[in-house]
């Protein structure tokens, strides 16, 4: 990553952000990072300060949220497909970490866990919400202590619960001009393969890694963006 770019990083599900920042500041220490938490006010944060920041990172149900947003700003073309607006500078990077276009597994666009294990994951964040997230740590195989506090308001914690169960990546449509993509080829929560296929074909983005041994734990993927300069035309290389 170059020097001095300012990143902002919309996080996982369950992560705390002060703890996630402290990480990426330490592995890519050539940017200056922000991080935001998924949350319903992560749309309008987005729509008012994007324009602040070189780099824009989506990890896991964050890059999700990016993906519905790009989508949400996205506008019909002459040739009957989806294209981004002009707004989304040339210049910009976009990063996609672990992303998919729906969660469940039953709809058949990338994610493994089922509506059931959703709805059960729900109801015990409901009753239980330290447990949950430690809970989710383990079948995430994500490389986290197990917490005793919550990451981040109870409220948001529900909220992105929901946007897994009830949200879809419903269209096809071009992602800005400097987009990567790294899936983990050995992602509990995700059929990377299928994934790197659907989103080349779909959205054609300038880069795809699928990482060999990779899982969805972030650290891995941290691997293999800091010594790596993104060049003029937007990929990694």
């Amino acid at each position: 990553m170059n020097v001095n770019k300012k990143v902002l990083w919309i996080g996982g599900w369950g992560i705390n952000p002060t703890e996630l920042r402290a990480l990426v500041s330490r592995e890519l220490v050539n940017g200056t990072h922000t991080v935001a938490p998924p949350s319903p006010k992560l749309e309008a944060m987005l729509a008012q300060s994007m324009h602040e920041f070189d780099v824009i990172i989506g990890y896991s149900l964050g890059a999700f949220l990016l993906l519905q947003y790009i989508q949400n700003q996205a506008v019909k073309s002459k040739e009957d497909n989806f294209i981004v607006p002009a707004f989304f500078d040339s210049s910009k990077e976009f990063i996609l970490i672990a992303p998919f276009l729906d969660f469940k597994s039953e709809s058949g666009k990338g994610g493994k866990v089922s509506l059931t294990q959703l709805r059960y994951l729900e109801r015990m964040l409901k009753r239980s919400p330290v447990e949950a997230i430690n809970d989710f740590y383990l079948r995430a195989q994500l490389s986290l202590p197990p917490i005793t506090a919550l990451p981040y308001p109870i409220e948001d914690l529900q909220w992105g619960i929901s946007q897994l169960i009830t949200q879809s990546i419903t269209t096809s449509f071009s992602l800005p001009l400097k987009t990567s993509i790294l899936l983990g080829e050995k992602d509990p929560l995700l059929d990377s393969a299928s994934l790197a296929k659907t989103f080349n074909l779909l959205m054609r983005p300038n880069k795809i890694q699928l990482i060999n041994n990779q899982g969805h734990d972030l650290t891995g993927f941290l691997k293999e963006v800091p010594n790596k300069k993104v060049g003029e035309n937007g990929l990694i290389d």
